[in-house]
C-alpha cells in the first residue's frame, strides 16, 4: 500500500486543498519530505483574516485566526483561532511564523503588531527588524488591508510599511502609548509619506502623540470652526492641544445678538457660507409656529443658555487670529440691556487677554452710551477698521474723529430729540431733488478728504462718510479751519 508520500501531487493537492491552517502545520512536522512538499511545492495558502503580535517580557505572543469577527469581538474560537508565544532564545519557533507569513497569500483584513510596556520596547525592536528580514525575503509582498503597530519613531514604522503590498492597503494607524512620550519628541514622517503604500492608503491615522507639530498645525490650519471644535471633544489630548496652539478659525464673520428667544451667535467664512447656533432656556416655552429645520442652523437649550452662549463667545473670539470683515454685537431690545452689558463685559475681558488686538473692517454695535462703544474700540485693531455702526444710539461723533482709518460712521437711532439743533448747527444743508438726504461737507486740515455727513430722517439714519468726492461746482465746502472750533465738535 502507497504511502501518503506516494500519492500523485494532483492528489496531494486536493486532499490539502480543504485543510485549514492548523492542520497544514501539523503536516509540516509529520517527516522531511512532507514539510519539503509543503514548503516548496504546494505552497499553500493558508487564508488568515487576522494577526496580531504583541511584545511581551522575554518574547512576542502570537494570535491570529481566520474570521475577522473573532479580532473584532476578541471572542476567539479554538478551531478558528491559534496562539503560541516566542520565547527570545528559541529561535526555531521564530522560524514557525515566517513559514506562516510565507503561507499567508490571501489578504489580512488586519495585522497589528503592539508594544504595550516600555520596557519591551527593546525585544519590540529586534521583533521588528526580524520581521523585515523575513518580509524583504519573500516572493512577493505581504497583502494587508489595515495596518496598525504601536512605533516611537518613523524607523521602526518602515521596517514593516515597505513591504506591505500598497495595492490592498486601505489604512495605516500609527499608535503609541503615552509612557514612550518621555522617550524623544515629535515622530517624523517625511520617509513615510514618500512610501507608494502611504500614497496608495486611503488614510493615515496616528495619535495626537506621534502627530509631529508641524503637521498638526497644517491639518488644523486646513480645518474650520466646525472641525476644530469637533476634535476638542475628541479626547482630552487634542483639547489641550487646541487649546494651547490656538489655531486660527478663520471666520470672515462674526454677529453675536441678544434676543427675546435667548442668544445667537452667527458666522460666515470661506470654507461656509453661514453657520448660526441659538441659545435658548429649556425651561421656557416659546410661542408660535415651530420652525422649518435650517442647514447650517443648531439650536442649543440649557437651563443657563447664556452660560453656553458666552463659552461658545470665549472660544471663538481666542481662536479668532485672521481679520473679519464683519463684527456685529447687538441687542434686540431695550428690556435685554442687562444681558447686553454682561456680554460686552465679557468680550472686553476676551479681547484684553489676546495678544494683538482683534482686526475687523467694519464694526457694528448697539450702545447707549459713549463708554460703551469706547471700551470696544481700542481693543479692535485701528489699522483695519474702516466702517463702524453704532444701533439705537444717542452719540456724538467722537469715535469717528479718533479712529484716523474709519471711513465711515453709521448711527441707526429712534428718538433723536435734538435733530433740528443738530441742522442748525451744521448749516444750511443740500438737498438733491426728490430725495430725502440732507447732505453737508466739510473739509479736513492737510487732507485732499472731505467728510460727507448724510442726514435721512425718514430712515432715522445719519452718516459720516470720509473720501474723496466728486463735489458739484455749486457746492460750498466747509474748510477744515474754518470749523475747528465749531459747535459741532463741543
Amino acid at each position: 500500500m502507497p504511502t501518503l508520500l506516494d500519492i500523485p501531487d494532483l492528489v496531494m493537492r486536493r486532499i490539502l486543498k480543504d485543510a485549514d491552517f492548523k492542520q497544514i502545520f501539523r503536516l509540516r512536522k509529520v517527516c522531511s519530505p512532507l514539510r519539503t512538499f509543503l514548503d516548496l511545492t504546494l505552497q499553500p495558502d493558508i487564508q488568515l483574516e487576522w494577526i496580531q503580535l504583541s511584545a511581551i517580557t522575554n518574547g512576542m505572543s502570537c494570535y491570529m485566526g481566520t474570521n475577522v469577527d473573532d479580532y473584532k469581538n476578541k471572542k476567539y474560537d479554538k478551531q478558528r483561532t491559534a496562539s503560541f508565544v516566542l520565547v527570545d532564545t528559541d529561535m526555531k519557533q521564530w522560524q514557525d511564523l515566517a513559514m506562516i507569513l510565507r503561507y499567508q497569500k490571501s489578504s489580512l483584513k488586519f495585522l497589528k503588531l503592539m508594544c504595550s510596556l516600555e520596557e519591551n520596547m527593546d525585544g519590540y525592536d529586534k521583533f521588528l527588524e526580524f520581521f523585515m528580514t523575513i518580509l524583504s525575503t519573500n516572493e512577493t509582498q505581504l497583502r494587508v488591508s489595515n495596518l496598525k503597530m504601536h512605533a516611537m519613531n518613523q524607523t521602526q514604522v518602515l521596517r514593516v510599511l515597505p513591504y506591505l503590498d500598497p495595492k490592498d492597503l486601505v489604512s495605516i494607524s500609527i499608535e503609541n502609548s503615552m509612557v514612550f512620550d518621555t522617550r524623544g519628541g515629535d515622530m517624523e514622517i517625511d520617509e513615510i509619506v514618500q512610501t507608494e503604500q502611504y500614497q496608495k492608503a486611503k488614510g493615515l491615522i496616528m495619535t495626537l502623540l506621534e502627530m509631529p507639530d508641524v503637521v498638526m498645525k497644517r491639518i488644523l490650519n486646513f480645518s474650520d470652526i466646525k472641525t476644530i471644535f469637533t476634535l476638542r471633544r475628541v479626547c482630552h489630548g487634542f483639547r489641550e492641544y487646541i487649546d494651547s496652539k490656538k489655531p486660527d478659525i478663520a471666520l470672515t464673520s462674526i454677529c453675536f445678538h441678544v434676543t427675546s428667544n435667548g442668544f445667537s451667535c452667527e458666522m460666515g467664512s470661506n470654507t461656509f457660507n453661514h453657520l448660526k447656533i441659538r441659545y435658548m432656556d429649556s425651561r421656557l416655552i416659546y410661542l408660535g409656529p415651530p420652525r422649518e429645520p435650517v442647514e447650517n442652523e443648531y439650536l442649543l437649550k440649557s437651563e443657563n443658555p447664556m452660560e453656553l452662549f458666552l463659552e461658545d463667545v470665549g472660544r471663538i473670539l481666542t481662536h479668532q487670529k485672521s481679520s473679519l470683515s464683519f463684527l456685529s454685537i447687538t441687542v434686540q431690545y431695550m428690556r435685554y440691556i442687562p444681558e447686553y452689558n454682561q456680554l460686552l463685559e465679557f468680550i472686553k475681558n476676551i479681547l484684553e487677554t489676546r495678544n494683538t488686538p482683534l482686526r475687523a473692517v467694519s464694526f457694528r454695535m448697539s450702545a447707549l452710551e459713549q463708554d460703551e462703544v469706547m471700551q470696544m474700540l481700542p481693543l479692535l485693531d485701528p489699522s483695519h477698521i474702516s466702517n463702524i455702526q453704532i444701533v439705537e444710539t444717542i452719540i456724538n461723533s467722537y469715535a469717528f474723529l479718533t479712529t484716523s482709518t474709519c471711513n465711515q460712521f453709521d448711527l441707526h437711532y429712534k428718538h433723536f430729540t435734538d435733530g433740528h439743533q443738530f441742522i442748525q448747527t451744521l448749516g444750511e444743508p443740500i438737498l438733491e431733488e426728490g430725495s430725502f438726504v440732507s447732505k453737508w461737507y466739510f473739509g479736513i486740515p492737510n487732507s485732499s478728504d472731505v467728510i460727507l455727513i448724510a442726514y435721512t430722517e425718514p430712515y432715522r439714519q445719519i452718516q459720516f462718510i470720509r473720501g474723496e468726492w466728486i463735489i458739484p461746482d455749486d457746492v460750498v465746502v466747509v474748510e477744515g479751519d474754518r470749523n475747528e472750533n465749531a459747535e459741532l465738535e463741543q
